[in-house]
């Protein structure tokens, strides 16, 4: 199951915009794509979404979903890259720059999965 392509500069700018409501349905999304997509059925969504309130689970959220990334992405026929340190450390310096290179990532593999079903 593919997810949506959204436009990486859009969800920052929602997520600004709407003081971080938007951000928060945007994890929720995230983990449910990837969880649709990879097959990894791990904790709920809807849990991810609340424990990312927990102090440092968003680190671990963070983690957790760029190696499913990196998973998805070899499953779409792209190379695999494993950015699961570098999003780590980039949400301490610039939260925006991990929401991009995330959803960025996200619509490479949803675009590859779409072409793929097309042929």
């Amino acid at each position: 199951m593919v997810g949506e392509r959204r436009e990486p500069i859009t969800v920052i700018l929602l997520s600004l915009v709407t003081c971080g409501i938007y951000g928060i349905y945007w994890i929720y999304k995230v983990s449910e794509e990837t969880q649709n997509y990879s097959g990894e059925q791990d904790m709920t969504p809807v849990v991810d979404t609340l424990l990312c309130f927990v102090p440092f689970y968003s680190l671990y959220w963070v983690y957790k979903q760029s190696q499913k990334i990196t998973r998805m992405q070899a499953k779409a026929g792209l190379p695999p890259r494993d950015e699961a340190i570098l999003h780590t450390v980039l949400l301490f310096v610039f939260s925006p720059i991990t929401i991009f290179m995330f959803q960025d990532n996200l619509n490479k593999i949803w675009d590859a999965s779409r072409n793929a079903q097309a042929m």
